[in-house]
């Protein structure tokens, strides 16, 4: 078992850095144990020692990494620690704290730096020219290759839990925003959708047709659903619609997951977050998903009312302009509320690809398959986790040319380097699991 140490004056900093090492640690699958006893530390009988403090310490002959609180760098492949002798590496770059900041999404809290929806502006974002390469993997990454090289050098056996289940590489959830589902009063200045209504065609119903493709490949998905209109900006429809009741029914009978799409006011309303969830939970039941509409997301207030709404998962942490991880981490985490300063109960999927973004930035089906490899690369680098979000509507090739498409090679990618794939409560519940197994028990 490794040893975490954190040796800090400051509290309140300690116990940020003991749950950015929870993630960490959760997401390497290793097991661990965190101290703030140096002495006790020093007589464990651990091959390693991890340690996190204002200084520098020596741990007289056990082998030991070093991360020093507040130092200051550049992650520079390589160059990022050095070996002051056999037994200590020592971290040039304090990215514990750095990954906390970014995993809490410090920089947005009390941003003016916001669009016209009070979402927060990608660009803005200090790890916004990295999105495609999650900060907090690639650190941990880094971790790990010195972990795995101080027990060889220990000749001490180290047990690693597998990312994903049957040792698959990575991992995808597939999910659906429905926000559009009947003709709209600007349909009358599309000459096509006046046609297509004219003629009885609902160009919007695509539900049938990604079931069925799903079904192809063998995947299911999760379809985050609105329960009415109460703003102008909310889709057009109630769940009470009895055509809308059958089709919930009918995804649920085909092996897909319900999850809640809250309407435009609700990202900061506990009592709207609470109404939506209950209207939802007296069709559906059961443990229930959320994705804000409009991703609208406040910091870290939208997190701590869906916690106490009862959501075993959020997906909302994502860019409507672009494609990548906002949070940093491709990987299913707790999230960390600054201000209450607690690590809450539900799990963060971050959303990492929407369709709207994804063509807002690529234009073209072929630029948007380039820019995906991209990111399929990094996710099976880090043995991580991609959220893909495409709207049922779009997939009618007629208004929106070659999402479907991109969509169908994402499945045959899934499908062809075998990734675990699934939607929202099967990705959460592989990570219970996997977290809850004792690998010293065994």
């Amino acid at each position: 078992m490794i040893i975490i140490i954190l040796n800090l004056e400051d509290e309140a900093l300690a116990k940020r850095a003991k749950y950015v090492f929870g993630q960490i640690m959760s997401y390497l699958g290793y097991e661990y144990k965190t101290t703030y006893d140096l002495m006790a530390a020093n007589n464990e009988k651990s091959p390693l020692l991890i340690y996190y403090g204002d200084k520098p310490c020596n741990f007289r002959n056990k082998k030991s990494i070093q991360i020093i609180s507040g130092k200051q760098g550049k992650f520079k492949e390589g160059k990022l620690h050095f070996f002051k002798d056999k037994n200590t590496v020592i971290f040039h770059y304090d990215f514990i704290l750095e990954s906390f900041n970014i995993l809490a999404r410090e920089e947005e809290i009390g941003s003016k730096d916001t669009d016209k929806h009070q979402r927060f502006i990608a660009e803005k974002s200090k790890i916004f020219k990295s999105l495609k390469d999650p900060f907090v993997n690639k650190h941990a990454a880094a971790l790990d290759r010195i972990i795995k090289k101080l027990y060889r050098l220990s000749n001490e056996p180290l047990i690693q839990k597998c990312h994903w289940p049957e040792n698959k590489e990575f991992a995808a959830c597939l999910s659906h925003d429905v926000d559009i589902v009947k003709f709209t009063k600007s349909d009358v200045f599309s000459i096509g959708k006046a046609m297509d209504f004219i003629k009885g065609r609902n160009p919007y119903w695509q539900f049938e047709r990604v079931s069925e493709l799903e079904k192809k490949y063998g995947f299911s998905s999760t379809f985050f659903f609105c329960t009415g209109k109460r703003h102008n900006f909310d889709p057009n429809y109630s769940i009470r619609e009895k055509k809308i009741t059958n089709i919930i029914r009918l995804l649920i009978k085909n092996g897909h997951e319900i999850g809640l799409h809250p309407g435009y006011l609700s990202y900061d309303s506990n009592k709207m977050m609470d109404t939506k969830k209950r209207e939802l939970s007296s069709i559906v039941g059961g443990r229930i998903a959320v994705r804000t509409h409009f991703l609208r997301f406040k910091v870290p207030e939208t997190w701590i009312l869906e916690d106490k709404s009862g959501f075993y998962c959020d997906s909302s942490l994502g860019y409507s302009s672009h494609i990548g991880y906002r949070s940093g981490f491709c990987w299913p985490y707790k999230p960390y509320a600054i201000g209450p300063e607690e690590e809450l109960l539900l799990f963060e999927l971050p959303l990492s690809v929407m369709d709207s973004a994804l063509f807002e930035e690529s234009k073209t089906p072929g630029n948007s398959l380039k820019s995906l490899k991209k990111m399929f690369r990094n996710v099976r680098k880090y043995n991580g986790l991609i959220v893909m979000n495409w709207h049922q509507r779009v997939f009618n090739e007629k208004y929106f040319h070659g999402w479907a498409f991109v969509y169908k090679k994402c499945l045959e990618y899934f499908k062809d380097n075998k990734a675990f794939v699934g939607t929202a409560r099967e990705i959460v519940d592989w990570a219970i699991r996997r977290n809850s197994i004792s690998v010293s028990k065994i």
